[in-house]
């Protein structure tokens, strides 16, 4: 970041309901913090790693991965961040919501208004 500019790929899936509302909220983030380059790179798992290893990214914020790419990743030595919905990748920066803790409250809620059967 010696230009003052942190590099920051985003591995987001657009084609999934959030993954554009994830986008827009990262971009928003963006524009109102220090400058940012973002790359969203296209492309199977080994050229993604070669892409990553030589644009050298500040950071990755991405949706889970397979455990081999979460290696690879890992070995670029930048901080990542998971935007999956389920948490699933140990040692690696977790911000999304907590599933099973929505379900159980919504639960809650219904069961203490006397609604017995519902589902989602």
């Amino acid at each position: 970041m010696a230009d003052g500019i942190r590099r920051v790929a985003i591995l987001i899936r657009r084609e999934v309901g959030y993954g554009g509302a994830m986008l827009r909220g990262i971009a928003q983030f963006a524009r109102s913090s220090e400058p940012w380059l973002v790359h969203t790179p296209l492309g199977g798992t080994m050229s993604l790693m070669k892409l990553l290893a030589a644009w050298r990214p500040s950071g990755v914020i991405a949706e889970w991965w397979d455990e081999r790419t979460t290696r690879r990743l890992k070995e670029l030595g930048v901080p990542i961040v998971d935007v999956s919905p389920w948490p699933r990748i140990p040692g690696v920066c977790y911000v999304g919501l907590e599933q099973e803790k929505i379900g159980r409250l919504v639960a809650e809620h219904f069961i203490e208004r006397g609604i017995r059967h519902f589902a989602y």
